[in-house]
């Protein structure tokens, strides 16, 4: 899994165009997040293909900034202390 940095012009639709742009392609994402920093908005795409998207993306005009390997942990036990657990195990 992939975690995509993907910059955005910080205007309305921009968004939409790069989901467009996975979607169109026949990629799924995982997951999204996103922040707007002045003329700027950056967006995280969580996606198990990430050259396809990569493609994609960039077809559409868009910058990756960055790509990180990511670790997905799926329901986790609702008490406290068990994500400090599971990155703790990471981090060693």
């Amino acid at each position: 899994m992939k975690d995509l940095t993907v910059a955005l012009v910080n205007e309305p639709g921009a968004l939409a165009g790069a989901f467009e742009a996975l979607a169109g392609a026949g990629i799924s994402m995982m997951a999204a997040s996103g922040s707007a920093v002045a003329a700027e908005g950056i967006v995280h795409i969580l996606v198990e293909d990430e050259r396809a998207a990569r493609d994609a993306l960039t077809g559409a005009g868009m910058e990756i900034r960055a790509e990180r390997d990511v670790v997905v942990v799926d329901h986790l036990p609702e008490q406290p202390g068990t994500a400090g657990a599971i990155v703790r195990r990471v981090a060693d």
